[in-house]
């Protein structure tokens, strides 16, 4: 008899507003603080997340994550796991500049970037097919350790539209 696991539900969001968010600064791997703009952010959505069912939070382990979920789950008060696989796109040197900056210092190697699709490989970075594949990863493994359950995950931009 083949019995199918239960499905495992995925509810994913970015993180609340940083101080480099507010900048257009290109955050990647590092971290900036939540404004005070993103605490309310993540505030409202711990309220607005209560109408839902949910059995966990799975977080990236990234600071501005963590700021958000902790603010969350003090309205939801879940378990939470963290999980480096769901951090956003190491950009390498092009980490804390604008996209404005990117343009005006290496005009020629930004337009090839943007070129590329799946490919985009920022110098001393990550590709997005790497990206996807070890975020890929970490919700499989999660709906293989939590089936049937309805799972939170607080994430990245990159992240999102990688799954998208």
């Amino acid at each position: 008899m083949n019995r199918q696991r239960p499905t495992c539900r995925f509810g994913v969001i970015r993180h609340a507003e940083t101080v480099w968010n507010s900048e257009k600064r290109i955050q990647g791997q590092q971290d900036s603080p939540l404004t005070p703009r993103g605490e309310l952010q993540a505030d409202r959505w711990g309220w607005a997340l209560q109408s839902f069912r949910w059995d966990r939070i799975l977080s990236s382990d990234a600071g501005r994550a963590m700021a958000t979920v902790g603010r969350i789950n003090a309205h939801l008060k879940l378990p939470v796991a963290l999980d480096p696989r769901l951090r956003e796109l190491d950009w390498g040197r092009w980490t804390a500049k604008t996209i404005a900056q990117l343009r005006a210092e290496e005009a020629d190697l930004v337009a090839v970037q943007e070129r590329a699709g799946w490919d985009f490989h920022p110098p001393g970075g990550e590709s997005r097919r790497s990206q996807l594949e070890r975020c890929r990863q970490a919700l499989l493994e999660a709906a293989g350790a939590w089936p049937g359950q309805t799972i939170l995950v607080v994430a990245h931009g990159g992240i999102i539209r990688s799954l998208a």
